[in-house]
């Protein structure tokens, strides 16, 4: 991937540009591609196992920069604390923990008030 030749060049482009590539240049099975190379918004996933969070996976597929836990990271309050028990919460969470987020986010880059 460093000197970007051969396979390194391939994947070195990131999991959308690989899927593409082994579709048109070698023949893939798109499908197959879609199932095993898990991106969202041109991103990779992050390396946790999000199948056992609805939550997560929720989180995931919702994040305004891609699959990532910055914005909706309630995989803890999920599956540890187990605050997130009903469909109806976890979708709930989704809604409202991403604003929160990024207002907290917003508000902590702002100077004291004096």
């Amino acid at each position: 991937m460093g000197r970007g030749e051969g396979f390194g060049k391939i994947v070195g482009q990131g999991v959308r540009k690989m899927k593409e590539i082994f579709s048109k240049e070698f023949g893939a099975d798109r499908a197959i591609m879609e199932d095993i190379g898990m991106e969202a918004k041109g991103l990779e996933f992050s390396e946790y196992m999000p199948k056992e969070s609805l939550a997560q996976q929720g989180g995931y597929g919702l994040a305004l920069k891609g699959p990532q836990h910055d914005e909706a990271w309630l995989i803890f309050l999920d599956m540890v604390h187990n605050f997130l028990p009903t469909f109806e919460q976890k979708a709930e969470a989704l809604h409202w923990f991403p604003l929160w987020r990024t207002c907290s986010a917003l508000w902590s880059l702002q100077a004291p008030v004096e």
